[in-house]
């Protein structure tokens, strides 16, 4: 009896360590929201709205991925795609700084309660470009390549259209532009510039929509679901950013077709 006394006291102070961790800086009950997260963020629109949009989109970027894929495999073979080349060390001095950032990024957003945002895709896009500074070439590596590279508009229009909500600390603001300008610009260009993944063939228009499949399927399967359980605005899929000027122009469009609807 004593023993499920203490596991249950355990997982009791373990949850709240989490919800401390994850969620605390983003709202709490009855006590604090924050404008990308809570309650009122929750209720920006309806959740049978959001999941019969993110079925349908989901539905249409499977099919269109698998569809795609298929060719640039095909694309590949007839690019003579050299596999096991192996990163040179600039490329492993960026993935190093790279690290260094997400590491520096992971402690703020402990300290602060905002874990959940490093499920946000600009620190995903880091990932991969860091798996592939750091790995040989391969053609599951040509697949993440031109996916990147797409995921890496993300991180430039957070650069050029910052949202500081919730970001606090000394130099958080500055670590955040820093971590945005590296995936926009720093990862890609090394990426291109060492010329193990760059073929002019892969930046096809049709490989570039094809990159984009898997971004509207992390937001829609993985993102979405999440920000309807806790109530995060995860990439603004639950409530709108106001820092996109474009936004007044678009308005209520972006609910149907954006996995990260904006307004004004």
């Amino acid at each position: 009896y004593m023993g499920r006394i203490t596991f249950l006291v355990i997982m009791e102070l373990f949850f709240r360590f989490l919800r401390r961790i994850f969620l605390d800086g983003i709202w709490i009950p009855g006590k604090f929201e924050s404008s990308d997260g809570g309650p009122t963020c929750a209720s920006y629109s309806e959740t049978s709205f959001r999941v019969t949009l993110s079925v349908i989109w989901a539905l249409i970027h499977i099919i269109y991925s698998v569809y795609l894929g298929r060719k640039f495999n095909k694309e590949i073979v007839k690019a003579k795609f050299k596999s096991k080349i192996k990163p040179s060390t600039i490329e492993v001095l960026i993935a190093l700084s790279q690290i260094l950032v997400l590491i520096v990024q992971f402690s703020y957003k402990t300290y602060t309660g905002r874990v959940m945002y490093m499920f946000n895709p600009c620190h995903i896009t880091i990932f991969m470009q860091i798996y592939l500074l750091l790995t040989k070439t391969s053609r599951l590596g040509a697949h993440i390549f031109v996916i990147q590279l797409a995921w890496a508009f993300g991180d430039f229009t957070g650069f050029l259209f910052p949202d500081y909500t919730g970001l606090v600390l000394p130099f958080e603001k500055q670590f955040f532009l820093i971590e945005h300008f590296v995936g926009a610009f720093i990862g890609p260009a090394a990426l291109i510039l060492s010329g193990r993944y760059y073929y002019p063939s892969f930046s096809q228009w049709k490989y570039r929509t094809y990159a984009y499949a898997p971004f509207s399927l992390y937001n829609r399967l993985i993102l979405m679901p999440l920000g309807i359980l806790t109530w995060v605005s995860l990439n603004f899929n639950l409530c709108p950013c106001t820092m996109d000027p474009f936004v007044p122009i678009f308005r209520n469009c972006l609910l149907y077709t954006s996995p990260s609807p904006r307004d004004s």
